[in-house]
């Protein structure tokens, strides 16, 4: 489906630098950062300094478009569009439109600092711009090269318009394929398997990069994890950008020494990215790694106070630290830098739900679930705000959707599960749990929910089964909470004492006396047994602190630890 970079190394390097050249001709610096950055993973060095791109701009106008530029880095956007009013070249046309949207941008965000609450804020400020933009790009449009077709395609997203934003983004990547954010934005944009395979992308090595980025926003981590290993084998093993992208496809898959590790050799590489910096926060709250998350946070903070991931980093720190109105506050503060930030929003809503208000959790996912329908997160988040809520119909409509964006993930169909159970439907209840156990159990929750619920049922025999495996597998794997072990220990004492099964009455019942919630069950259960067992052994001796007498209840509990 894609040529591969592999062949000629000295040749794509040149191609990179050319690309990053030309990028930052028309001011586009993230994607001249991109190709900069790929063509310095290369460690096979140049045999010469590739020709800059010659600009296609005449000379009349060119004192006009650098000055523009440099206005364009000082931010300056409306100086440099009333410069270049006149310029019709490509190269000025594109930097003029360019820099009314951004100016537009910058108008929108400064609204957004001045709202006081985070949710009016998102649902409220857009571009003021955008119409008059579109309007603009239009009349021009048979002078556009694939860059004006790009910014074309980015009007059209933020107008919601994806079909016709997908088209020009194809047409766009087809005349200039080494814009990096147009490859990105379309990877972005697309919104299932199905609409990728039916996309006509033109043959170039780019591909090779696009790919695995956007199985990675579909979410499809194993592909994506593999696309980038071949990247890695094929000359890019020292590219920061790939392993942070691994790094993200391995946390997404649940593989978090790999994850940890990639993110590691990142910092090596380029301590003072903040690229992806904040799922490795995620990385470290998983880990539990409280220091190192401080250190991170710290250093984020170091490098660039201000921007979104450095906030998002240290609310992470705040919420390990079970501070949850203060990880709230620096999540908000990252959205309010950056409204679209779709992972800020789902940790908001965890916060929410630390601190028992579904509602403003409820928002948060909803604002998520807007930014990326495809997040399982959000869906997930909206069944848990739901079933707080006591709404379990509406918890199950979400948790059904996560489901299909994770159809092999066990969390789901557990959840799935407890509201059926909620809603007094037991047998689609035990059908979700026993999927949960078929597709791993990774949280052993699912075990946990069926056995609990053929004991509610009365279904004895079926119940004592699961209950043992839950035991097993406690002791040999230390899979369970202690709540869950010392509950079918509690079940499995009493149902062997019924059943007159007295050797495994009492072997759980000791089990019992381990834990405190169950101590005194255990004693009791261990009492009746030994009062039953001296009736055919006289010459038994109880342990020191069951007693079948009337002088039980009159042992210390420093007695009882002797």
């Amino acid at each position: 489906m894609t040529s591969s970079p592999e062949g000629n190394m000295q040749t794509l390097k040149v191609q990179l630098l050319s690309g990053a050249m030309e990028c930052s001709d028309y001011c586009l610096v993230s994607s001249s950062k991109w190709c900069a950055e790929q063509a310095n993973a290369l460690s096979i060095p140049l045999t010469e300094i590739p020709e800059v791109p010659k600009l296609k701009i005449s000379p009349c106008n060119y004192p006009r478009y650098i000055l523009a530029k440099n206005l364009f880095a000082m931010r300056e956007y409306m100086r440099a569009t009333q410069l270049l009013e006149s310029c019709n070249d490509t190269p000025a046309m594109f930097l003029k439109l360019y820099c009314s949207y951004l100016h537009g941008e910058k108008r929108k965000a400064e609204k957004a600092v001045d709202s006081v609450d985070v949710f009016e804020q998102r649902e409220g400020t857009n571009n003021p711009e955008l119409r008059q933009l579109k309007t603009k790009i239009e009349e021009v449009m048979d002078n556009l090269d694939g860059y004006g077709l790009y910014l074309y395609a980015v009007v059209l997203r933020d107008l919601n318009l994806r079909e016709e934003a997908i088209k020009e983004l194809i047409k766009s990547v087809d005349q200039s394929p080494l814009n990096w954010a147009a490859w990105l934005l379309l990877a972005k944009t697309v919104s299932s398997k199905e609409a990728l395979d039916a996309l006509t992308l033109p043959q170039h090595w780019m591909q090779s990069f696009y790919i695995p980025q956007v199985h990675l926003e579909l979410q499809l981590f194993e592909e994506a994890a593999s696309f980038y290993k071949q990247l890695s084998l094929q000359g890019l093993d020292k590219s920061p950008f790939i392993l942070s992208q691994l790094a993200v496809c391995y946390y997404n898959l649940r593989e978090i020494g790999d994850s940890y590790e990639c993110f590691v050799s990142q910092r090596e590489l380029d301590p003072y990215s903040l690229e992806n910096m904040d799922t490795f926060s995620n990385v470290l709250f998983v880990n539990n790694m409280k220091p190192e998350l401080c250190l991170l946070a710290q250093s984020l903070q170091e490098i660039e106070m201000y921007k979104a991931t450095t906030s998002f980093v240290v609310a992470n720190y705040y919420s390990i630290s079970n501070q949850h109105s203060m990880a709230i506050v620096y999540f908000q503060r990252a959205l309010k830098i950056n409204r679209n930030y779709p992972a800020a929003w789902i940790l908001l809503g965890h916060e929410y739900i630390e601190l028992k208000q579904p509602e403003l959790a409820n928002e948060a996912y909803r604002q998520a679930k807007e930014l990326n329908a495809g997040d399982w997160r959000a869906w997930y988040g909206l069944g848990q705000t739901h079933e707080l809520l006591q709404m379990h119909s509406f918890a199950l409509h979400y948790y059904r959707h996560a489901m299909e964006l994770r159809p092999n993930d066990s969390r789901m169909v557990v959840a799935m599960g407890v509201c059926y159970e909620n809603l007094d439907n037991p047998d689609k209840a035990k059908r979700c749990f026993q999927r949960a156990i078929a597709l791993g159990d990774n949280e052993q929750t699912g075990l946990v929910h069926l056995a609990k619920l053929h004991e509610t049922l009365k279904e004895t025999e079926e119940a004592t089964r699961l209950y043992l495996q839950l035991v097993d597998k406690a002791e040999r794997y230390g899979l369970f909470q202690p709540a869950d072990e010392f509950s079918a220990h509690q079940f499995l004492a009493t149902h062997f004492l019924s059943n007159k099964e007295l050797n495994k009455a009492e072997l759980h019942a000791k089990k019992c006396c381990e834990f405190p919630q169950t101590t005194e069950i255990g004693k009791s259960i261990l009492k009746e047994i030994y009062s039953v067992t001296s009736v055919f052994k006289p010459n038994l001796t109880l342990p020191a602190d069951i007693s079948t007498g009337s002088d039980m209840d009159q042992i210390s509990p420093n007695d009882s630890l002797k």
